[in-house]
């Protein structure tokens, strides 16, 4: 967590399988399931990430993700200092 005069960012990174540039806008949405052809192999319902962007506006906060196919995800959570403990 790298914490500031604006408040902290929190990120992790996996190294799974990405996600492709094109899908990236639809991941917040309720019930994205990226990778289709794999669908039924992958546990999961798709409302994950919709749901952790939505935690995040309800506490001011943003969520941000990047990904690369083959290299993997990075996920950012920004936290206004107004919801950062001292």
């Amino acid at each position: 967590m790298d914490a500031g005069e604006k408040g902290a960012v929190i990120g992790f990174h996996d190294h799974g399988v990405g996600i492709p540039h094109d899908d990236l806008a639809y991941v917040f949405e309720p019930f994205c399931r990226v990778d289709r052809s794999r669908a039924k192999e992958r546990s999961g319902y798709g409302i994950g990430l919709g749901l952790a962007k939505r935690f995040a506006e309800a506490h001011g906060s943003s969520i941000e993700l990047s990904s690369r196919v083959d290299q993997g995800t990075s996920v950012r959570v920004h936290l206004p200092k107004s919801r950062v403990s001292s």
